[in-house]
C-alpha cells in the first residue's frame, strides 16, 4: 500500500565488511530499543519493529507516527544498503480520528478546514518522519562501524 499507509526507502549504502553487519544491525536494534520500539524481531538480515502513539513517549520519539516497521540490510560489494519499510496506519486512523471527534463535534467547521487539519497533523507528521527515520537509521548504523 503506498502513501498514505506506507513508505518503503533506502538508506545510502554504507561502506561495510561482512564480519560488520552483525555488528551494525545489533547497533540499530540498540537505537530502537532506545526508542522504546516494541516487538522487536531479529532475523539474520534484519529487524521488525512497533512503534506508534500507544506507547508513553513524547511527540519527537523517532517511532511516534510510525505504526511499524521492518529494515532489511543487504550487503553487496562491500556495502550495506538498509531497506526501510515503514506503516503509518495507525497514525493515520488516529490523526482521522481526532481531526473528526474535536474539530468535525466541538468546533464544528467546514470540510475544507476538516481536510486541512488532516494534512497539516498527519500529513506533517509522515513528512518528519520520512525525512528523521532514515538518518537515525544511518546514524546508527554507522556508529556500529567507528566502534
Amino acid at each position: 500500500m503506498p502513501f498514505p499507509f506506507t513508505a518503503t526507502e533506502t538508506v545510502v549504502t554504507i561502506p561495510c565488511q561482512p564480519a560488520d553487519l552483525p555488528r551494525m544491525i545489533d547497533a540499530v536494534e540498540t537505537a530502537l530499543k532506545g526508542q522504546k520500539g516494541s516487538a522487536l524481531s531479529r532475523s539474520s538480515h534484519g529487524l521488525t519493529f512497533r512503534g506508534g502513539l500507544l506507547r508513553f513517549v513524547s511527540g519527537w520519539n523517532q517511532l511516534a507516527a510510525i505504526g511499524s516497521g521492518k529494515l532489511d540490510f543487504a550487503l553487496s560489494e562491500g556495502r550495506v544498503s538498509i531497506t526501510c519499510r515503514l506503516s503509518f496506519v495507525q497514525f493515520l486512523v488516529a490523526t482521522a480520528v481526532i481531526v473528526a471527534l474535536v474539530f468535525g463535534v466541538l468546533v464544528k467547521p467546514g470540510i475544507g478546514f476538516l481536510a486541512f487539519a488532516w494534512l497539516w497533523i498527519f500529513g506533517g507528521n509522515y513528512l518528519i518522519a520520512r525525512y528523521r527515520f532514515p538518518r537515525f537509521i544511518r546514524a546508527a548504523a554507522d556508529s556500529a562501524l567507528r566502534g
